[in-house]
């Protein structure tokens, strides 16, 4: 397909070319520019200059933009630091605060938002009740056998050197789970 449409510009770019510009006076005193004037109006052909190409110009203005930044001014002394990548948010998508969860089981999922992307070698960190739980790299995390009641999770991201980047705020979640004290299973159909 490419090449018919490449066989087809070719075949029409010499009648292109050879139609040429025009700029004549309409009707209401306009200056107008165009390929076909109208009939009747006297049209002044253009002939407009070639067009300049410079092959590697953007290179040339990268490689002096590179050369300005190597000299640093003989007044004063420039020192380059590393660019450090500083989180901007980290927040606890799921639980969300105050929360009840119905979680026989115990097991609680956790999701997470923070940007920007987790650099390599940065660890994420989950604390419940103020005790490490759970690290790695993944936004999403499944705490297990949480024993029922209230619980405070914490998480924060923390570098090779083990320093703490950021921490989001503290979430307060209630775990719901039935009990055990009854013996019976709990059935929920059955009336009381």
């Amino acid at each position: 397909m490419r090449n018919y449409l490449l066989l087809i510009l070719g075949a029409c770019a010499p009648s292109i070319l050879m139609a040429g510009m025009f700029s004549w006076t309409d009707k209401s005193g306009n200056l107008v520019f165009g390929d076909t004037p109208p009939q009747g109006v006297t049209a002044i052909p253009l002939n407009p200059p070639k067009l300049t190409v410079l092959e590697g110009f953007a290179d040339r203005y990268q490689a002096a933009e590179t050369e300005m930044k190597a000299k640093p001014p003989a007044s004063r002394a420039v020192v380059s630091k590393p660019k450090v990548v500083v989180y901007e948010q980290l927040n606890v998508i799921a639980p969300k605060q105050s929360q009840a969860i119905r979680a026989n089981d115990g097991d609680v999922s956790v999701a997470l938002s923070f940007s920007p992307k987790l650099r390599p070698g940065d660890k994420i960190v989950f604390n419940l009740d103020g005790k490490e739980v759970l690290t790695g790299t993944s936004k999403v995390a499944n705490m297990t056998n949480l024993d029922r009641g209230s619980h405070t999770l914490t998480v924060s991201i923390i570098n090779r050197l083990s320093r703490k980047l950021i921490s989001s705020e503290a979430i307060k979640f209630v775990v719901l789970r039935s009990t055990t004290l009854n013996k019976k299973p709990l059935n929920p159909y059955a009336s009381e």
